[in-house]
């Protein structure tokens, strides 16, 4: 698994590979080959510099465009450039600097990317509010989703507003949404509340 997440960082290689082989082609081949079939082999090999050009070229914007070189040389800190890229890390850069270590953080609909947070949490792998909608969904009051979420050693929960609340994507019905939105209320501390993220701690 870690070789397949890995291997997308060898992809520059194969532009200058591929140059290397068509080089050696070009030496070892090209030799034996009539005047037509070396004109021929004239076009594979620019339509190769091509390529290779046109990926050079790719890669140079994406670096460019992810400010990767502001980031090797200084210019940007690793903590601001990770809170301009994932929308995300103001809530884990809370979690692991300002709550006690057995803080457990309930994600929904983050995409359940952890590898900045420092503490234990709870996601769904795959619709990533079911386990909130049907917590919400076999609850009546506000305590008694608080109960729920307490039973699962939840201190926090966390939500991308525009998915969980979306007008096209909200999972619950109206009487759904005024029940958790009363429950955010009455048993939630906002911490954190911009136009993407919302971070609550659940009171005791």
């Amino acid at each position: 698994m870690a070789s397949s997440q890995q291997i997308r960082y060898l992809l520059p290689i194969f532009p200058l590979l591929s140059l290397a082989i068509a080089i050696t082609y070009e030496q070892v081949i090209q030799k034996e080959l009539t005047p037509k079939w070396q004109i021929l082999n004239k076009i594979f090999l620019t339509l190769v510099m091509i390529i290779f050009l046109v990926n050079l070229a790719i890669i140079g914007y994406y670096f460019n465009s992810f400010k990767y070189g502001q980031l090797f040389i200084g210019q940007i800190s690793a903590s601001d450039y990770l809170r301009n890229k994932f929308d995300y890390y103001v809530v884990y850069e809370y979690m692991n600097q300002k709550t006690p270590p057995e803080s457990k953080l309930f994600l929904v609909d983050i995409s359940n990317q952890s590898y900045y947070l420092e503490r234990e949490y709870f996601g769904d792998s795959v619709f990533e509010d079911y386990t909130l909608t049907k917590i919400v969904r076999s609850s009546k009051t506000p305590v008694e989703i608080k109960e729920k979420i307490h039973a699962m050693g939840i201190t926090h929960l966390v939500y991308r507003r525009s998915i969980l609340l979306g007008a096209k994507t909200i999972p619950f019905n109206k009487a759904e949404a005024d029940l958790f939105i009363k429950f955010l209320l009455e048993q939630g501390e906002v911490i954190i509340l911009n136009d993407k993220i919302a971070l609550f701690s659940i009171k005791s």
